[in-house]
């Protein structure tokens, strides 16, 4: 794909999303993050998707973006889940998911918001076939979720590492 064709579908902006046109601009936004092996989004694209988006890797809006999509494993997009979750965002450019950012961020300030993608975040947190997160991944997690909205996290995160093995559903949600 040329670089040209590229820089017009970034700057498509996000209209018409339901239409052909869109269609085609979020086929080729995904084809441009594809792994060159299977139909989903690998770590290697995000990684990609996160220059192109100018974020670091670890900002909260790709962990956003990831509940919009409704994505089932970490640092993965599959097909269906790029073109339902940017449909249902109204987004066909990158450009237009840039643009989106504000609104994305501000609506887990709701604090009913903030527990749907918190306990979104356990379940997509998860190693496939596990029931529990590895105790290096909540606590990175929880860094990531909560070092703006709760005082005590340190001294949680202190008491964890003291203690725990794994992280529980249960335990998780008992926090939100």
């Amino acid at each position: 794909m040329n670089r040209l064709s590229r820089k017009n579908r970034e700057k498509s902006g996000s209209q018409d999303v339901g239409g052909n046109s869109a269609q085609k601009n979020l086929e080729m936004m995904f084809a441009d993050f594809k792994d060159p092996v299977e139909n989903k989004i690998s770590f290697d694209g995000m990684v990609r998707l996160c220059e192109r988006l100018e974020v670091d890797p670890s900002d909260i809006i790709m962990l956003i973006i990831a509940w919009k999509l409704e994505a089932e494993n970490m640092c993965e997009f599959s097909y269906d889940e790029w073109m339902r979750g940017m449909r249902r965002m109204n987004v066909d450019s990158l450009d237009g998911l840039k643009s989106r950012f504000p609104s994305l961020r501000a609506e887990i300030v709701d604090p009913e918001s903030f527990r749907g993608f918190y306990k979104f975040a356990f379940g997509y947190s998860l190693d496939p076939g596990m029931k529990s997160l590895g105790l290096d991944t909540a606590l990175a997690m929880w860094t990531l979720l909560l070092q703006d909205r709760w005082s005590l996290l340190p001294l949680w995160l202190t008491f964890l590492q003291e203690k725990q093995q794994n992280i529980t559903r249960d335990t998780w949600a008992m926090l939100v």
